[in-house]
């Protein structure tokens, strides 16, 4: 699954991207919503996580909101599985 996630807090970014990609996932990050947008015309992601709420986005999204943890980062995407 690739995942891109979107944080405006450089350390949960560089975090949450290091936790997904230990755990398995392709996973890239950045700091806000228009780069997210740039980074989508070129690239097609599985699921968005962001601490920024959105809704500019037709590829499944997760707002999580700050401060979260690592077990609620791989919870969320987790229970979005379970829908498969």
């Amino acid at each position: 699954m690739n995942i891109l996630v979107i944080d405006n807090d450089e350390s949960m970014r560089i975090g949450a991207t290091e936790i997904l990609k230990m755990k398995g996932f392709q996973a890239n990050c950045v700091s806000d919503i228009d780069k997210a947008v740039d980074m989508l015309k070129n690239e097609v992601y599985d699921l968005i996580i962001s601490s920024i709420d959105s809704n500019v986005f037709n590829t499944p999204f997760i707002y999580l909101k700050k401060p979260y943890t690592a077990e609620k980062l791989i919870d969320s995407i987790s229970i979005l599985n379970k829908g498969d």
